[in-house]
């Protein structure tokens, strides 16, 4: 078993009652289904029997002698569970009304143990989904800042979605094996002891099935890599282009956009037509072979019947036996094209998860970063991953509590960047940040967030209600702080904190949306507050207001191409080439 095996194994073990009680529920499946084949043979040679004695004697004298053994071989004993005879065609009548009624209850257990089955099997196949999907979403939470800068959103979203649902087909092959194997458990001595030569011919037939679908796979393989990479194209590209629909619509690229989608989709078409055609391609084949089993079967039971050495109910029941044991192994000969899909699936899952997670630096996470006194940039440089370019350059500066300092330079100076590095989204590739004199790798990451909030622009805001966008951080605002802040954002008296802000904030106004985004920054109540170009939208009343509240927060860092903020900083430090100056 390769490592994307003995992974996978691990998820499914956790589920081992459910699937040991599905087997179960197989296994009684396939029982009741050998009682019934059983009785069918019964049956068949009975109605031969009774058809002999209607032409033979008048209705009246018509007997029916019952008659129903089981021969156990190894102990060569046959243990009776119906010996009498039927007199006359009123019991004759009344007898196979019970025998209908038995056939009747049979299938009914085979209804039931065949839900169990299905149950217990889903409810694990579900659970196996649910636990993948929430690994999958805690790994991605734990992934670095620069992992979302250098990956498509649609690739981390068809790996939660595409690529989890196409574990179904590997989970329901599994069940499907383990149905097989109990099927062939219980049948195939049951036709040994009929016929072995006939038993040997059937499971030796079935190889030619195997290699014929070890050839169409092997195709299969190649055509299933690109179908996952071509989901993640476009649903990377509908994420991005329905966030984007009001520059779409401003620039007239209607057109532009439907017919770059419509050549994704046709790709994907085409990858899924070769697959679909390669898939069932299997079945006529299979079906083919199947018709040649039955056919060997008939002249083989032709030639004993003829010569008197066996009868009816033995040919039905061979043909009942055949039929049911190895509809299961049909159905895994139909999924086993689909396995190479779900396994390439697996392999990208299992890559996501291996992905590094953030360093959380300290050992101890509850250590916090109170009261903050001094911020040092030490040397610290800086340069994005794959890029040559040096964006921060033997950076250093000290910074106090009491400081509003502000952040002038061009664009691309790498002012954000800068201050990207204080919530450590990004980590110097040399130098060091310390926080009262303490070097930033001895705090942790949680300690380090919870203290420095960064509120940037577009404001990112969920997609709820106003008041679960301000209380994000968790700390609650009393009454009259809910009317100030009520009025700071400008709304009017029939809109309640309880009404949607609606995706990205898209039924508030920009300027709305970057005043809740502070004032939910300013709830977490933070040691050092960053505010990067989020006065664009905003008067000068508005701006008044923001310094006002952030008169009680230690250290507060801004960026913003409005000369009048200004006023507001005392420190002012200039970003160029890489080097900061105060001035």
């Amino acid at each position: 078993m390769n490592t994307t095996g003995k992974r996978l194994y691990q998820y499914i073990i956790k589920q081992k009652k459910k699937i040991a009680l599905g087997i179960l529920a197989t296994l009684l499946m396939g029982l009741v289904e050998l009682a019934t084949g059983g009785l069918l043979k019964w049956l068949t040679n009975l109605f031969g029997k009774l058809q002999g004695s209607i032409f033979g004697v008048g209705s009246d004298l018509i007997t029916l002698p019952l008659r129903f053994n089981v021969k156990v071989p190894i102990l060569d004993q046959k243990i009776n569970f119906i010996d009498t005879v039927l007199k006359g065609p009123d019991q004759i009548f009344g007898g196979m009304v019970i025998l209908c009624f038995i056939f009747l209850a049979l299938y009914l257990l085979l209804a039931l143990f065949n839900y169990l089955r299905r149950v217990f099997m889903n409810a694990a196949t579900q659970r196996i989904l649910q636990n993948f999907k929430e690994d999958i979403y805690n790994k991605i939470l734990k992934l670095p800042f620069s992992f979302f800068s250098n990956n498509k959103t649609g690739d981390m979203v068809s790996r939660i979605t595409y690529d989890v649902a196409t574990l179904t087909e590997i989970i329901d092959l599994l069940i499907e094996v383990a149905r097989a194997l109990v099927y062939m458990v219980i049948f195939i001595p049951v036709m040994f002891y009929i016929s072995w030569q006939l038993s040997l011919f059937t499971i030796l037939f079935f190889p030619l099935s195997v290699l014929l679908i070890d050839y169409v796979t092997r195709k299969i393989k190649r055509v299933s890599k690109s179908i996952s990479d071509n989901v993640g194209d476009y649903t990377a590209f509908l994420e991005e282009r329905i966030n984007r629909f009001k520059l779409i619509k401003s620039y007239g690229k209607e057109a532009e956009e439907s017919k770059t989608f419509s050549r994704l989709v046709d790709e994907n078409y085409g990858h899924n037509l070769r697959l679909i055609k390669l898939k069932y391609s299997m079945n006529p084949t299979n079906d083919f072979l199947g018709m040649v089993l039955l056919a060997v079967v008939y002249l083989f039971y032709s030639y004993k019947i003829t010569h008197s050495t066996t009868t009816l109910g033995d040919i039905v029941l061979f043909l009942f036996l055949v039929k049911t044991a190895f509809k299961p192994i049909k159905k895994v000969a139909e999924a086993w094209g689909q396995l190479h899909v779900a396994l390439v699936s697996t392999r990208k899952i299992f890559l996501l998860l291996d992905q590094p997670e953030e360093n959380q630096n300290s050992s101890t996470p509850d250590k916090p970063l109170l009261p903050i006194e001094q911020i040092e940039f030490n040397k610290v440089s800086f340069a994005y991953q794959g890029d040559t370019r040096t964006v921060l350059n033997q950076i250093k500066f000290t910074v106090k509590k009491g400081d509003i300092i502000a952040i002038k330079g061009k664009s691309g100076a790498g002012k954000s960047t800068l201050l990207n590095l204080l919530p450590a989204f990004y980590l110097p590739i040399s130098g060091s940040i310390f926080v009262n004199g303490k070097p930033y790798n001895s705090f942790s990451l949680s300690a380090i967030r919870k203290a420095i909030i960064l509120v940037d622009a577009p404001a990112p805001l969920i997609n709820g209600t106003l008041l679960e966008n301000l209380t994000y951080a968790g700390n609650k605002p009393t009454e009259k702080s809910l009317t100030t802040y009520h009025q700071f954002l400008g709304l009017p008296e029939s809109i309640q904190w309880n009404q949607f802000v609606g995706k990205e904030g898209i039924n508030l106004s920009q300027g709305q949306q970057q005043k809740l985004a502070f004032l939910r920054a300013l709830l977490a109540e933070p040691q050092v507050l960053i505010l990067d170009e989020v006065f664009s939208s905003l008067d000068n009343d508005d701006i008044h207001f923001m310094f006002e509240a952030c008169k009680n927060i230690p250290l507060v860092f801004i960026v913003s191409r409005k000369p009048e903020l200004l006023q507001y900083a005392n420190r002012k430090l200039l970003l160029h080439n890489g080097q900061i100056d105060e001035i």
